[in-house]
């Protein structure tokens, strides 16, 4: 009489094989972590370092002037520079995006028509300007 074979042991994954699965899934984490930091990190960091509001004609439009000077002090990079009027229970934004080397300063004029605003000299238009990396 003959002898079934015995049963087949399952195979044991060797610890080799293991080791090398958990380091590459380890070595991908670890860039994929460094690759969000370093675009968190490394992007352009704007500082306002002027702002300067006037009215003046342009053409036949009374408008208001809004000079903004903004300095990078991050990376080079695309930066958001926005400026803002009120006055006469009006407000109007207006933003520019412009691209800023490190440590360059970058000028810029925006122009906004107040014609129909009300009265000309108006005091009460307050202006301010803000910058953000984009």
């Amino acid at each position: 009489m003959t002898q079934p074979p015995p049963p087949q042991q399952p195979k044991k994954q060797s610890s080799k094989t293991l080791l090398v699965g958990t380091v590459s899934i380890i070595i991908i984490l670890v860039s994929v972590a460094a690759f969000v930091f370093l675009t968190f990190i490394n992007k352009p960091k704007p500082q306002i370092t002027l702002v300067n509001g006037h009215e003046g004609f342009q053409g036949l439009n009374y408008v208001y002037y809004v000079d903004v000077s903004v300095k990078n002090n991050g990376v080079d990079g695309w930066i958001k520079v926005y400026a803002e009027i009120k006055g006469a229970g009006r407000y109007e934004t207006q933003d520019k995006r412009v691209y800023v080397a490190s440590g360059q300063t970058y000028s810029l004029q925006f122009v906004i028509d107040i014609s129909l605003w009300g009265a000309l000299s108006n005091p009460t238009i307050s202006y301010r300007a803000w910058a953000n990396a984009d």
